[in-house]
């Protein structure tokens, strides 16, 4: 982080120094309410989180791993875990698999009728009847002012 104190005396230090204030007066006065994140004098350097945003990227892409060696893990890895196996899976080729436990499905690009396709077989839903209580639909003009309830 930049000490951004410089800065800072160069927008309010005139007010400041009308008012017999200095550097400490700014730090007492702006830096406690400052939000600059920049900044190592501002209200919010430090604070949990901003250290936990600084070290995102790092934390995301370098993750730390337990030592399987360490003593503190020794229930863990005494534990015997059941083996977890896929339940089964789609195969994407013109064959069968024979250890596929889904549906196969082709690379082919299949023809879809207009209406769509209902799973299940059944007919394609009707459109809902008009409700008897729906207003006529009203088409504004550009510019039109609308008024919402009232009298």
């Amino acid at each position: 982080m930049q000490d951004l104190t410089d800065q800072c005396m160069k927008d309010v230090g005139k007010q400041l120094s009308d008012l017999g204030m200095g550097v400490q007066g700014l730090r007492q006065i702006s830096c406690a309410n400052c939000f600059n994140p920049k900044c190592q004098h501002s209200r919010v350097s430090g604070t949990l989180w901003e250290r936990r945003i600084s070290t995102q990227e790092d934390r995301l892409f370098n993750p730390l791993f337990a030592d399987p060696s360490s003593s503190r893990y020794e229930p863990l890895v005494k534990t015997e875990w059941p083996e977890v196996k896929p339940q089964g899976w789609v195969s994407l080729n013109d064959q069968k698999d024979s250890q596929t436990t889904g549906p196969s499905f082709s690379r082919r690009n299949t023809q879809v009728p207009a209406g769509g396709i209902m799973v299940g077989g059944s007919a394609t839903p009707t459109t809902p009847a008009a409700d008897p209580w729906a207003l006529p639909p009203r088409t504004l003009k550009a510019g039109a002012t609308v008024k919402m309830g009232g009298k």
